[in-house]
Order: structure tokens, then sequence, then C-alpha cells
């Protein structure tokens, strides 16, 4: 996804929350420096670990 679009936001957020006691860590690839705030504000409210990394190369399996 490029840009931001709200109706996929709110999407994403409904399904983070029906599949919570599923999801251990969500990985976020981007390079823009605002996406390291948002996640650590959405990990406090939703108990969701979410790392934002630069390359698909820095997930951790």
């Amino acid at each position: 996804m490029k840009g931001y679009d709200n109706e996929s936001r709110v999407k994403w957020q409904k399904a983070l929350g029906e599949m919570k006691n599923q999801i251990d860590c969500v990985w976020i690839i981007s390079t823009s420096s605002l996406f390291k705030i948002g996640p650590s504000v959405m990990t406090l409210l939703t108990n969701i670990k979410l790392k934002v990394i630069s390359s698909e190369t820095q997930i951790i399996y």
C-alpha cells in the first residue's frame, strides 16, 4: 500500500482485532520515518507487536 487510505486502515484495524490472538508480530516494511511513530502508538493501544523495517531481508523468523 502506498500513501494513506482511510478505508484500508479501518479494514486493517478490524482484521487485527479479529485475529489478535493469532498474531505474534506484524512487520511493516517502509523507509518513511513517519511509520516509526505510528506503529509504536498502535502497539500500546492494541497489544500487538508491530515492527518497522526498511527491507524484507530484516525479517527475523
